[in-house]
């Protein structure tokens, strides 16, 4: 009787925990559930605020001796930050928050006034280069993921000129822009950087080299009276000795004054320019001089002793994989 009595209550009591472990197991999965809606779109939000990235480089040529360069990114650019060097001509895009996927890091356009593109990627930032044969205008558009680059013809860039002198001098005065700060350090690695910030991020630089000077010039842009100076950083020990802020007409013109041998490499961020001078050891010198010097190939050793001049060009021939002809006028043995 005992068991027969107890039985109901075991079965009402298994019935109750199944009825308790499927309650349980709806609410985590209603749980779950709204866990998950509330996340993918978390997901997206992250997914779409990652980095972006360079993925391809083309070009093509237009009427009139121009190029029209194509740059597509896996997502919608920003507008980069440009500026150009006057020598060797150069224009140079900074492109912060992107990385570069290219099949190539260099390629060769000779389109117009384009010679080459090259593209690296360094500290969160890439950067493309455009060689130009001189510099001319240029004008760039976003279309989604492409950021489409025209430059003009080497022609119009030397034969337009100003319809108008009296209003373009007026649009330029009201278009000018001006420094806030000139400032020089000394880099960890002996190098001069020359820091310049700008009223306007948009602003432009041209360098040029001229002897031992490198002379960077703002255009339509203002230098207040407190910075026209001359600094005397020879005690900063960095290939830089002197640099003179100075205005100049409408513009700005700074002119650095350098020793020895050096490289320099100059970028914007922003509304900072900043210009960096790095000695050169003579040991890398030496090393740019002997690149220059253009060997490549594997190295072929030989050992031999009273052989025949055209025993040899044979087997130079041989390993190099080469047609070698060689007159009857070529005797003697080494």
């Amino acid at each position: 009787m005992k068991v027969l009595g107890s039985e109901p209550t075991a079965i009402n009591a298994g019935l109750r925990s199944r009825s308790m472990v499927s309650a349980w197991w709806v609410t985590m999965y209603k749980k779950w559930m709204v866990l998950l809606i509330v996340t993918l779109p978390l997901g997206a939000a992250v997914a779409a605020s990652g980095d972006n990235t360079l993925v391809d480089i083309g070009f093509t040529n237009l009427p009139g001796d121009r190029a029209i360069i194509k740059l597509t990114f896996t997502q919608p650019p920003s507008a980069p930050l440009a500026f150009t060097i006057d020598n060797p001509a150069r224009v140079a895009f900074d492109l912060p928050g992107v990385a570069t996927k290219l099949a190539k890091k260099n390629q060769n356009v000779g389109l117009g006034a384009v010679r080459s593109i090259s593209a690296v990627e360094a500290k969160g930032r890439s950067r493309v280069v455009f060689n130009l044969t001189s510099l001319v205008a240029y004008d760039t558009k976003i279309e989604g993921n492409t950021l489409l680059v025209t430059f003009g013809s080497m022609v119009a860039a030397t034969s337009v000129k100003p319809t108008n002198p009296v209003s373009q001098e007026r649009s330029g005065e009201s278009d000018a822009k001006s420094i806030n700060s000139v400032d020089f350090r000394r880099g960890r690695e002996g190098e001069g950087r020359l820091t310049v910030v700008l009223s306007d991020k948009n602003g432009v630089v041209d360098i040029k080299e001229e002897g031992d000077k490198i002379i960077a010039t703002f255009p339509n842009t203002t230098l207040p009276q407190n910075l026209q100076q001359r600094l005397d950083v020879i005690d900063f020990a960095t290939p830089v000795n002197y640099v003179n802020a100075l205005a100049h007409q409408s513009n700005t013109v700074i002119e650095i004054e350098t020793q020895g041998v050096f490289e320099h490499l100059a970028y914007q961020a922003d509304a900072v320019f900043t210009l960096e001078i790095k000695p050169v050891k003579p040991e890398e010198v030496a090393k740019k001089e002997k690149e220059k010097f253009g060997y490549t190939g594997e190295k072929l050793s030989l050992n031999f002793q009273n052989i025949e001049v055209r025993a040899v060009l044979q087997l130079i021939a041989d390993f190099t994989g080469l047609n070698l002809i060689a007159s009857d006028t070529v005797t003697g043995n080494v």
